[in-house]
């Protein structure tokens, strides 16, 4: 489901599939993966039935190919926002641009460090490159953090720029803290040791138990 998912974010059909996944590793062989698309598909329109970018690809079919409903839309809609603008994909994009026209009334929000929707071909560049687009456009950079401490801060200052894309040094607002650790593990099981290892040193400096938080991110979820 999400391979289909991430094939027509991309404007990809069944018939145009292998020929566009260039060297994305799709979950499965390429050709079996085209096979299910295909019957994916085939299935779903026999039982008069769409899906999300469905309703997204004939949005854009139906204003590429009738100029006066794209007209109606944009004569109500003079200017837009877009928040979250680097989880935008290209269907996304696409609709933002015929809605827009000629015109340049846009308003874009985002962060290319935050981008977490690659999985289903959303891509921080169409962003990154606004100022390409817009060379005229007002660049505000919202480099003032008010919710970590100027040790996270600096930590964070001096891994970021390893990963390319926009530059920004953020900046602290808040008062100082204790120094963040970074550790690289090799499994779950030295994860969980370094976790327990921790809740022990603090308890035993008086910290309760319930003032203690584990935070974790699981790519599964």
């Amino acid at each position: 489901a999400t391979e289909v998912e991430w094939a027509k974010n991309r404007r990809l059909t069944p018939e145009w599939y292998l020929d566009g996944i260039g060297e994305h590793e799709p979950p499965i062989p390429a050709e079996l993966m085209q096979r299910v698309f295909r019957d994916y598909e085939r299935r779903k329109e026999a039982n008069g039935q769409v899906d999300f970018e469905d309703l997204l690809v004939t949005a854009i079919e139906l204003y590429e190919r009738d100029r006066d409903a794209l007209g109606v839309v944009q004569a109500r809609y003079r200017a837009f926002t877009v928040d979250e603008y680097q989880d935008v994909n290209l269907l996304q994009q696409t609709l933002l641009e015929l809605w827009l026209g000629e015109r340049d009334d846009l308003c874009a929000v985002g962060d290319d460090y935050q981008a977490i929707y690659a999985f289903t071909g959303a891509t921080p560049r169409h962003l990154l490159e606004l100022p390409e687009r817009y060379p005229h456009a007002v660049v505000v950079r919202l480099e003032a953090n008010y919710r970590s401490t100027p040790e996270v801060l600096s930590l964070a200052n001096r891994l970021v720029p390893k990963l390319g894309g926009a530059g920004k040094t953020l900046r602290a607002t808040c008062p100082p803290g204790p120094e963040p650790v970074a550790k690289a593990l090799g499994s779950l099981a030295d994860e969980l040791d370094v976790v327990v290892e921790r809740v022990r040193a603090l308890h035993a400096e008086g910290v309760p138990y319930e003032e203690m938080a584990v935070l974790y991110r699981l790519n599964a979820r």
